[in-house]
């Protein structure tokens, strides 16, 4: 722990426990307050077990850890503040200095779990590829924080988060364009278009983690395309309307009580509709035993069908260019 790394942690979490005391607001029951504890702050104390078995046997137990999804939703918004308050493009860097400071902190709030750690840590080497006109390639930039972090804590390699959060960044780097292409996205409308863009990225995600939850928790959610087609923007306008209420809750806003029990009802109608889906025959696949050396298995026999599907068309490719360069 570096010096002054313990202060400025423990101001953070203090910080994070009196957010957290604003949840305990009498319009909001005990699943509801640990559904949005989970999805602001990674705190699952509060969260039953049921709801907790819901969530995974649906296969969106990712929206209730901190993860990308969560920092890009801060980065975006702070942006669009930022452009009404600093306008000038030669303020640019002092926009993106600002966002980076807010996202390390909140980071430290949550209690600098590996995920998060991930996605602030690329974030940051995007901004300063960008400032230093440097290449900023994602596999890149996804391989240089998992030395860095790793460099930094080598235990992270043993994290479950770690490994669940860079698998399936892996994934989505690699496979969601391939994916993309095959659908042809982007010659259809835009509202289909992002539909398709959702399902390839949420394919490509549980194609790289799901040998990892086969190990590591011996189950699988089988319906997990259905309940990440409405449940990933529906989290995302939850998680960006939460963080409102926190504004008004801290300013003491009066008519609090509407607002909150508006929150409350989509959160209840969340978790009903996640429980129903959960009790649906087949949705989750249990797996007795799955050693190391059957998750490498899975995980090679992956690889050599992804490079079979498409080595074939960049080769394809490397050879019209050749034929046309030799004419």
């Amino acid at each position: 722990i570096e010096p002054g790394e313990v202060p400025l942690r423990l101001r953070m979490l203090s910080m994070r426990q009196r957010l957290l005391e604003r949840y305990m607001y009498p319009m909001f029951d005990a699943d509801a307050s640990g559904v949005l504890a989970a999805l602001t702050l990674g705190d699952k104390r509060v969260l039953s077990e049921e709801v907790r078995a819901a969530y995974a046997d649906a296969g969106v137990a990712h929206v209730l850890a901190l993860s990308g999804m969560h920092v890009g939703v801060i980065y975006l918004l702070l942006s669009f503040l930022l452009r009404f308050l600093l306008p000038r493009y030669s303020f640019y860097g002092l926009r993106q200095l600002l966002i980076i400071g807010v996202l390390w902190l909140f980071a430290f709030m949550v209690g600098i779990p590996a995920s998060v750690v991930r996605a602030v840590t690329m974030c940051t080497l995007y901004v300063v590829a960008r400032c230093v006109s440097r290449d900023s390639a994602p596999l890149h930039v996804l391989s240089l924080t998992a030395l860095l972090m790793l460099l930094v804590r080598p235990l992270y390699l043993f994290d479950v988060g770690f490994q669940l959060s860079f698998m399936a960044m892996v994934a989505i780097l690699s496979v969601e364009p391939y994916l993309e292409n095959l659908l042809r996205r982007r010659s259809l409308p835009p509202v289909l278009g992002y539909c398709v863009s959702l399902v390839c990225m949420s394919l490509a995600a549980q194609l790289g983690t799901f040998p990892l939850l086969l190990y590591h928790f011996g189950t699988f959610p089988l319906y997990f395309l259905i309940t990440n087609m409405v449940a990933v923007p529906l989290f995302t306008v939850l998680l960006l309307v939460s963080v409102f209420w926190w504004v008004l809750a801290l300013a003491g806003f009066p008519w609090l009580e509407p607002f909150s029990r508006l929150l409350q009802n989509v959160v209840q109608g969340i978790n009903a509709c996640l429980s129903h889906i959960a009790q649906w025959p087949g949705a989750v696949l249990h797996v007795a035993e799955c050693s190391m050396l059957t998750m490498l298995f899975i995980y090679l026999t992956l690889l050599f069908t992804i490079l079979f599907i498409a080595i074939p068309p960049l080769l394809s490719k490397y050879l019209k260019r050749t034929s046309i360069v030799l004419q």
